[in-house]
């Protein structure tokens, strides 16, 4: 982890049993229970009623309880650990595309040195874009708050006019609604890619090589989009809702043996299993703004810093940096 994520994880260990905690989620459902279940216990202490019913029914249940919450908590995890994984490929790709085209690409004129600085901007603009939009925040309203000296907007459509019996395309002044974001960022970095190798200020070895760069950023987006709009189906996760409070509702019913202190035995087994649905809720979708979800916006701005700190100075020359040959050969 970097110094900033450690600094930031050892800040919230000190509250972390409140804040983290998925107590803060299901607190009120498990006072329900709690509530539910000295209901119960009065009725069968005072009304002269044995309500009481045999045990057999958790055995039963508990055992269906069981598997469906793993597979669910499993099945969530692995999207959290899936997400993760594809957001450092994000990472990697981001970093690589904003070397090559620092390092890879020649100057001869200032102009080009200040397109070549905006092109690595663009890339940690991209990031943001995929934050976003994984976010359903869409617009370029967030990358251009973060990065003001750029100017993002969408492009302009075209309209078809029809001329003589030929199709004409031309510009509408209006920009086009609907458009994704991160690929539309991507089209721009590939226009500045195929700007600088028509100029002959970049190898086409090194454009292709960037290209293909490009390829793999827009499969990770598209991968990630995968996750944020395929969640568990709907049937699966109201029938195990539904399961759980079955049993739940009808565990008091089963440990009027102990009394008042069934009140705390299905508190406690309310806490747990509802707890385990609701850490499984909450990690499925990884991109929001959930306590423990990913630290994206700590992912883009270490980004945004690595690629501003990478443009702050030339390209490294290999005169700046390599020995003479006298010490070499001592």
């Amino acid at each position: 982890l970097s110094y900033k994520m450690r600094a930031t994880y050892a800040k919230e260990s000190i509250f972390a049993h409140f804040r983290l905690g998925i107590l803060r989620v299901i607190w009120y459902k498990v006072l329900i229970n709690a509530v539910w279940a000295a209901i119960i216990v009065s009725i069968h202490k005072y009304s002269g009623t044995a309500i009481n019913l045999e045990s057999t029914f958790i055995t039963i249940v508990n055992v269906v309880i069981s598997m469906i919450l793993a597979f669910r908590t499993n099945t969530a995890y692995d999207r959290f650990w899936e997400g993760r994984k594809l957001w450092g490929s994000l990472y990697t790709s981001t970093r690589n595309l904003g070397r090559m085209i620092w390092v890879n690409t020649k100057e001869q004129s200032e102009k080009d040195i200040l397109e070549k600085k905006h092109a690595v901007m663009l890339c940690s603009g991209l990031v943001y874009s995929v934050k976003h939009h994984l976010r359903e925040e869409y617009g370029f309203d967030h990358i251009q708050s973060v990065l003001p000296h750029l100017k993002m907007k969408p492009r302009k459509k075209y309209n078809q006019v029809m001329d003589d019996g030929e199709v004409t395309l031309i510009d509408s002044p209006e920009p086009r609604i609907k458009t994704n974001c991160p690929i539309d960022v991507t089209c721009q970095i590939g226009a500045f890619l195929t700007h600088v190798k028509d100029k002959t200020l970049m190898d086409l070895q090194v454009y292709q090589a960037s290209q293909n760069v490009l390829l793999g950023i827009v499969d990770t987006i598209s991968s990630l989009e995968r996750i944020q709009t395929t969640p568990l189906p709907r049937a699966y996760t109201l029938h195990l809702s539904h399961v759980l409070w079955m049993y739940l509702l009808m565990l008091p019913f089963q440990m009027l043996k102990y009394d008042w202190w069934t009140i705390l035995v299905c508190s406690l087994s309310a806490f747990c299993f509802l707890g385990i649905e609701g850490m499984a809720f909450e990690i499925e979708n990884p991109f929001g703004y959930d306590l423990n979800d990913l630290k994206v916006d700590l992912f883009c701005d270490e980004i945004r810093e690595e690629l501003e700190s990478l443009t702050e100075s030339a390209p490294p020359k290999v005169a700046e940096w390599m020995l003479p040959e006298t010490t070499l050969i001592q």
